[in-house]
């Protein structure tokens, strides 16, 4: 049912996360694993800190979450429970059975309503109590499938076009709910009917043409880890610009003095955030 391209790469995320030792090992993690949905790759330790940092902030700050995808009619084609060590950090996926939770057609009235439904369900068949619920129609699935397709080999300019689109469908078409709502899940989903009819894309494309060449470095400078950003636009050999993010991670402040002051001979700015 999930396109390949995601599939080994979300299980490849909750492989390492149930196997990294938090306060031992993830100072060393250094394999390289690609973000979920982009084609941008990075040391597993920076999507570790990522998903530490943002998730809790913008998503949900407790614990264990459930995926369940549906028809239009309700019906349902899968279950996943995912387990999680802290917020945002899923370590154990199990698929479910999909009458395990003995979900009938009234419990769909509402999504608080089906969130109960499942939270009691498991907390008494299994003594795992979740806090939230992510529901997806079988139409997001197939887009999701269909915007998977080469993602890695994508420049960052046309990945943003093409993750404007789909954020754009998904919202417009509702898709997918978040329960409890985040107020990102909300600013989005107001934002998107607000200017309902307008291309995201098409201006961020007009936006990115008319931004001149630029070099850029962004520091994040935090107690758990020094995260750089690199972006730049230029044009390539068919004249057309392109931009470019890097990621990178530094655990010693003084190798990252001097990658920055290497840098700054060819950077035209560096902008460092303190956190």
């Amino acid at each position: 049912m999930i396109h390949k391209n995601f599939k080994e790469n979300w299980l490849k995320i909750i492989q390492s996360n149930s196997n990294v030792n938090i306060e031992k090992d993830l100072e060393n993690f250094n394999e390289i694993i690609r973000i979920p949905l982009t084609p941008l790759e990075v040391k597993f330790k920076i999507l570790y800190y990522l998903f530490e940092l943002l998730y809790p902030k913008f998503i949900n700050d407790q614990q264990n979450v459930v995926d369940l995808i549906i028809t239009e009619d309700k019906k349902i084609l899968g279950i996943y429970l995912y387990l999680t060590k802290k917020a945002g950090i899923f370590e154990k996926i199990e698929v479910l059975p999909v009458d395990y939770l003995k979900i009938k057609e009234k419990h769909f009235d509402t999504i608080e309503r089906l969130f109960n439904r499942i939270q009691s369900s498991l907390l008494k068949k299994k003594n795992i109590t979740i806090y939230s619920l992510r529901l997806f129609k079988k139409e997001c699935i197939d887009l999701l499938n269909d915007y998977s397709k080469n993602i890695e080999s994508h420049f960052f300019s046309e990945f943003m076009g093409r993750f404007l689109d789909f954020l754009q469908e998904l919202f417009e078409r509702k898709l997918f709910y978040l329960y409890p709502e985040p107020n990102v899940y909300r600013f989005l989903k107001e934002v998107f009917t607000l200017f309902e009819g307008f291309k995201f894309s098409k201006i961020f494309y007009k936006i990115e043409r008319l931004l001149p060449d630029f070099s850029e470095l962004f520091v994040l400078n935090s107690p758990e880890l020094i995260l750089t950003a690199q972006i730049r636009k230029k044009f390539l050999f068919s004249n057309k610009p392109e931009l470019f993010l890097k990621l990178d991670s530094y655990d010693d402040k003084n190798k990252m003095q001097n990658f920055g002051a290497a840098l700054s001979l060819l950077l035209e700015n560096i902008f460092c955030f303190l956190l």
